[in-house]
């Protein structure tokens, strides 16, 4: 018999923690995705850190790339994605 390792999704809305504060990506708020462009998420490193890429518009209309890592405040407890008490 042969055994397969079991998949367990789990999904957390970014748009309800993170916003864009002055052309970057900040946590403690919602819906950075009404000022953002080119949004993109990419595993990077050694250690596959989780980054939220995306072009934003700062307070004076000039876009800017912010990148978050999405490890800071978010983990995974037994196969389920919670966030982390950081903002």
């Amino acid at each position: 018999t042969e055994i397969r390792p079991i998949s367990i999704a789990s999904v957390l809305n970014p748009k309800l923690t993170l916003t864009a504060n002055l052309g970057q990506l900040a946590w403690g708020s919602h819906d950075f995705s009404k000022s953002s462009h080119d949004v993109n998420f990419q595993l990077e490193g050694p250690e596959n850190n989780p980054i939220l890429h995306a072009q934003l518009e700062d307070n004076e209309g000039h876009v800017r790339e912010s990148q978050m890592n999405l490890a800071d405040c978010i983990k995974n407890e037994d196969g389920h994605l919670s966030f982390m008490e950081c903002f």
